[in-house]
């Protein structure tokens, strides 16, 4: 995690952030590929939200491996590590008494691989609860997209989406 340098020593951060990178993203600075690492943006955005950030790593393997993988998130069929554990923080934190709130940033194929998380969770809130249960549940899940996806989405959190027409995914 990312603490922010905004918050005075001693004192905690307002709000937890989950963050999930999108494509090409390295897990720290490589000067030779170029690539956005994930522990610089997390610091940016603990230091412009001043939260604690929790980064969900979307491991690169290369750009069209990334989208092939992003082909896969739209058919809800991945295998991605990223998914799986989004999916099971996710659960613990709805299975809770009560339900913790969770807000989520996530960067183009980290859409692709949120909303595909969010689907598997709804399915499975569902089958144990029924589905008006399942909405409320995820009644407590903020999601913040940046340059993804804006169709796939599941019913039930509250969503803030921001396009970019220029991003590949």
């Amino acid at each position: 995690g990312k603490v922010p340098s905004c918050c005075k020593p001693g004192h905690t951060p307002s709000k937890k952030i989950l963050y999930v990178n999108g494509i090409r993203t390295d897990v720290v600075r490589n000067d030779k590929s170029g690539n956005a690492n994930i522990c610089d943006i997390m610091q940016d955005i603990a230091d412009t939200a001043c939260a604690e950030v929790t980064g969900i790593y979307n491991a690169t393997n290369g750009m069209l491996a990334d989208l092939a993988e992003c082909a896969e998130n739209i058919q809800g069929v991945s295998q991605a590590p990223a998914t799986a554990t989004l999916y099971n923080d996710l659960l613990a934190k709805l299975s809770s008494v009560p339900p913790e709130p969770v807000e989520i940033y996530a960067h183009s194929q980290g859409g692709l691989i949120t909303q595909e998380a969010l689907g598997r969770l709804k399915e499975t809130l569902a089958a144990t609860d029924g589905p008006d249960e399942a909405d409320r549940l995820m009644g407590v899940i903020t999601i913040r997209s940046f340059g993804t996806a804006e169709q796939g989405w599941p019913s039930g959190p509250h969503y803030t989406h921001l396009r970019n027409t220029d991003d590949p995914v």
